[in-house]
């Protein structure tokens, strides 16, 4: 029996023996190794950088630089297939490959077309384009991602459609923006109110919201954003962890005497020259005449008459009705020498004074300006002001006695009828034009707004929208 135990024993010290580590021999395998081979075509067309040989598993980034007078147009394989359009190619090494970076000699202008994010999806259509052609681009998403717009080098995103149609007259780029379908999303509701449609907007979850935007609404001033429909909880920023609905608040300052619908006259005439002048300074007499085409029809016809107190306004002025009307109305005044002076222009102080007598409440005073303290003028400044109907410098001040020019004073008068359109989407084809307003000007949309009569609608986006010329 103890023979048997012993034998056992030197057993295990033999296999134990076996197994130490001078015993043990690790295997280990080579990496493989692969070679990735770059040439261009032409040869004089451009550089190419990253090729070398590559372990299996390793990520290649190989990149393209046209030369002067070139453009890139795509990588391609052994079997002539183009790969990839990107300048700068990424890809994991598991063979040798070899690529030809393909160049073309620029003969036009061209339209480069990027991703964001990267990953967001594949385009079609960049390339090189002559001058005035049309070039057709497509947006195809990714798994998990949707297509939003396309965006030009401003930032901006011009445009929804996809495919897009655009007309190549220059070198151009547009980046097609996705977002990951994959995220939680939010809505925010704008709830305007007055006609308005709500607008919506989509933000991830934990976003915080700066409400900066302004609706516009006819003969009410905005007064805040509200998270109920009583306008008690005001809010100036809202963060995305549900659904959230924001109202506008509104004040009343709906001006009496005026017409008030939807139906938008031209209450502005240009000169024979075919010019309107919005440089120009505006007479007593002329603002009398813009005010008198805006008095609602019943308040004209009650008021209407030829007879005045002033001097200088007689019977055959083409004026004499215009000024006789609103002075009957209190709306316009005369000088302690018994004149109206119709032909001296109008001052910012004069033509706030005006303005506010068609008022039909107290305004909330709101600010005030540097330069106004003792003026005559400086209630009726003060209660337009509070009424967001008219506004001062940058300095602060408010120049009372400054002359006020057409397209200042048209600008005024817009916001006193609720007429303020915020683009030139509002407006339909057709429309009176003027060599001396052109768009881009600061005043355009308040002249065009002026000059054309229309039938239009509510909107939140574009102040309101043109339905119909008159």
């Amino acid at each position: 029996m103890k023979m048997k135990r012993s034998i056992i024993c030197m057993l295990i010290a033999a296999v134990l023996l076996a197994l130490t580590p001078a015993a043990i021999a690790a295997e280990f395998i080579p990496l493989e190794t692969f070679t990735v081979q770059l040439s261009a075509s032409p040869a004089f067309g451009g550089t190419v950088d990253g090729d070398g040989r590559y372990n299996t598993g390793d990520v290649a980034v190989i990149s393209a630089d046209p030369a002067e007078g070139y453009i890139f147009a795509g990588w391609r394989d052994e079997t002539g297939t183009i790969v990839s359009r990107a300048q700068i190619f990424s890809f994991f090494i598991s063979r040798n490959i070899s690529l030809e970076a393909v160049f073309e000699e620029k003969v036009g202008f061209l339209l480069t077309l990027n991703s964001l994010p990267p990953a967001g999806g594949a385009l079609e259509g960049g390339g090189q384009y002559r001058s005035g052609e049309t070039a057709a681009v497509t947006a195809r998403p990714a798994a998990g991602y949707a297509f939003v717009g396309w965006r030009d080098e401003t930032g901006s995103i011009i445009s929804k459609d996809n495919p897009l149609t655009i007309l190549v007259s220059r070198d151009m780029s547009l980046t097609a923006v996705f977002e990951d379908t994959t995220i939680a999303k939010y809505t925010l509701t704008y709830v305007i109110g007055g006609g308005a449609e709500p607008k919506t907007e989509q933000y991830t979850t934990g976003s915080e919201v700066k409400l900066s935007l302004v609706p516009q609404r006819q003969n009410y001033v905005f007064t805040g954003w509200y998270l109920d429909p009583l306008c008690t909880e005001r809010v100036s920023s809202v963060r995305m962890s549900a659904d959230v609905s924001v109202y506008a608040g509104w004040r009343a300052v709906t001006p009496k005497m005026l017409y008030s619908g939807d139906t938008h006259i031209a209450y502005v005439k240009g000169y024979p020259d075919g010019n309107v002048r919005p440089q120009n300074n505006i007479t007593r007499a002329e603002t009398a005449a813009i005010f008198y085409r805006l008095l609602d029809d019943t308040v004209r016809r009650a008021s209407q008459t030829s007879a005045n107190i002033f001097s200088d306004v007689g019977e055959n002025d083409w004026f004499n009705t215009e000024v006789s009307t609103l002075s009957r109305l209190g709306i316009i005044k005369g000088y302690s020498n018994g004149t109206f002076l119709p032909d001296k222009p109008i001052t910012r102080a004069e033509f706030a004074a005006i303005i506010t007598r068609f008022a039909e409440d107290d305004a909330l005073v709101t600010r005030t300006f540097s330069d106004i303290d003792g003026h005559w003028a400086r209630d009726a400044i003060l209660d337009a002001a509070g009424r967001g109907w008219i506004n001062g410098y940058s300095d602060g001040s408010f120049k009372p006695d400054k002359q006020i020019t057409r397209a200042e004073a048209i600008t005024i008068v817009n916001r006193v009828m609720g007429r303020v359109p915020t683009t030139e989407e509002a407006f339909l084809e057709g429309m009176k034009t003027w060599p001396d307003n052109l768009a881009g000007q600061w005043y355009y949309l308040a002249i065009q707004e002026a000059t054309n009569g229309h039938k239009c609608k509510p909107s939140l986006e574009l102040g309101e929208k043109w339905t119909k010329l008159l």
